[in-house]
């Protein structure tokens, strides 16, 4: 017996009913990857941008940098992109960048 197909859709509590709604709001044109951001035309802000956090996070004391122990592995991270309109004309975007850590260990 086949059992019935069902549809995907997106969950509810993010309040899409649609795909089309979904897509229209991830699809922002900042890039999603390192690479990406690397190989994008705006290559020079994004990696202004990511040395400007990286400044920060050692400034603030944000971590430490240890030895790993023995059996353990380190929690991954990645880079997120967004660019920012700023309220005066002659700034333009700004290109903000967070390194942030992976939900899983």
């Amino acid at each position: 017996m086949d059992r019935p197909r069902h549809t995907i859709k997106p969950p509810i509590r993010y309040g899409f009913k649609d795909l089309v709604s979904y897509a229209l709001i991830t699809s922002s044109g900042d890039p999603t990857t390192f690479q990406e951001a690397i190989h994008s035309q705006e290559k020079s802000r994004w990696m202004g941008a990511m040395v400007e956090k990286i400044q920060s996070l050692h400034k603030n004391q944000t971590w430490d940098l240890v030895e790993l122990l023995e059996g353990k592995r380190a929690i991954g991270c990645k880079w997120v992109y967004k660019k920012k309109e700023v309220v005066s004309e002659k700034e333009g975007e700004k290109f903000k960048a967070r390194l942030v850590a992976k939900g899983y260990s």
